[in-house]
């Protein structure tokens, strides 16, 4: 029996921001071996009317109400054309790439998650999108999309993430080679330079914890290789690193993205020490915040 090809939501809203996380998506993911569904969740009406559905005064209004959500309407169509011609520009075959648009219900996060619920693999949204307020490093919607969706793969796109370099960080627990076994699946064979990196935190070093020593994590990297190798990663696009001694696991995955000039961090959404009882790992949720400008890949 075939197996099923992988369905990717893409959400998209309208502003270049999510235009460019919708290439990124393209040029990462392999061609023909995903379904890309891009998903744009339309206000039917401005923000301001939302609590005025009840208020006497709210008739007179609506003629005009109307004509703006039809013209928003038009907009997104038009928007959401742009989009489907982007992913078939990187060579996502059309019968691959569709387009769904769906009045808002309960609110953006909300949708994208109900939405996310319907056979989706994973989940692909921009750091910020429309309203972005400068200065704040991630988005109200992918924000909650972190810290809700527990059980698929969710990629959270900086204005500055760029295919092909790619930072795999392993720590020795099973969702860190979920996350190698993740990504040669939907991207296998792409033209990725891909460094898989382990951090050893000083208490690491002298621990006799499994997967604490640097043998154990060039052991760990090593396997990593291998299976990136299997998918049909060239092997010279094939690195590894380890780094002893950080202070914070954090701070060194994203000093390593920003010096080795990766534009995307691909992480299990929980590590081998965390036993926190949120639903983001303490190092992916630092990474998430100070990765201002890059991917993140959250691997459950």
């Amino acid at each position: 029996m075939a197996q099923a090809i992988p369905k990717v939501l893409v959400a998209v809203d309208g502003s270049k921001r999510s235009l460019a996380t919708a290439r990124y998506a393209a040029r990462t993911l392999r061609p023909g071996a995903v379904r890309l569904v891009a998903f744009c969740v339309l206000d039917v009406m401005p923000q301001s009317y939302w609590d005025l559905h009840n208020d006497p005064a709210y008739a007179h209004r609506l003629k005009g109400v109307k004509a703006w959500a039809l013209e928003r309407e038009l907009a997104t169509n038009r928007f959401m054309d742009k989009v489907l011609a982007a992913l078939r520009k990187e060579g996502h075959p059309a019968e691959m790439v569709s387009a769904k648009v769906s009045p808002r219900r309960i609110g953006v996060a909300s949708d994208i998650l109900a939405e996310a619920g319907a056979g989706y693999h994973t989940v692909i949204i921009g750091r910020r999108g429309v309203g972005a307020v400068r200065g704040i490093l991630l988005g109200s919607v992918a924000l909650k999309l972190a810290g809700q969706l527990t059980t698929q793969p969710l990629w959270v796109v900086g204005k500055d993430a760029k295919p092909p370099r790619v930072l795999i960080t392993l720590d020795g627990s099973p969702n860190s080679l979920r996350a190698v076994d993740y990504l040669a699946g939907l991207c296998g064979g792409q033209p990725l330079e891909i460094t898989l990196l382990h951090v050893l935190r000083p208490l690491q070093l002298d621990s006799a914890q499994p997967g604490a020593s640097r043998d154990d994590a060039e052991r760990v990297l090593a396997k990593g290789v291998r299976r990136l190798r299997e998918a049909g990663f060239h092997p010279s696009l094939l690195n590894q690193e380890v780094v002893e001694g950080a202070a914070s696991r954090a701070a060194a995955i994203v000093e390593a993205a920003r010096q080795g000039g990766y534009g995307t961090i691909v992480m299990g959404r929980k590590g081998l020490s965390d036993n926190s009882q949120f639903s983001l790992g303490r190092v992916t949720a630092k990474v998430l915040g100070a990765s201002r400008g890059l991917a993140v890949w959250a691997i459950p």
